[in-house]
């Protein structure tokens, strides 16, 4: 079994900027991830009732996600200055089970 770890990170906005704005935020604060060792992915899941969002990034090793912490840290202000909201928590993960199908990633 391939260990793979994660961060979680939790912002709060208002709820109708949870649409293009916080996607093209999103966008901006994780160029130069790809060159990352270790990245392997970002999940921007949003919650449009609550104005709430998640940024999920996925590390090949715990050393790896643990040496982007700086660069999470300026992504995720970053992040909060351009698209008006708030950190509400950052947890880092081991992730204990994941499945994708063969067409993941779709896009």
């Amino acid at each position: 079994m391939t260990s793979m770890f994660a961060r979680v990170t939790t912002f709060q906005s208002a709820r109708d900027a949870v649409d293009d704005p916080i996607r093209f935020a999103v966008q901006r604060a994780s160029e130069g991830m790809l060159e990352l060792p270790g990245f392997l992915g970002l999940l921007d899941l949003s919650d449009r009732k609550s104005g709430q969002a998640v940024v999920v990034t996925l590390w090949a090793t715990k050393e790896a996600r643990d040496a982007s912490a700086e660069f999470a840290r300026n992504a995720a202000k970053s992040l909060a200055e351009e698209g008006d909201e708030q950190v509400i928590s950052v947890h880092d993960y081991e992730v204990g089970h994941s499945r994708f199908s063969d067409g993941f990633p779709a896009s």
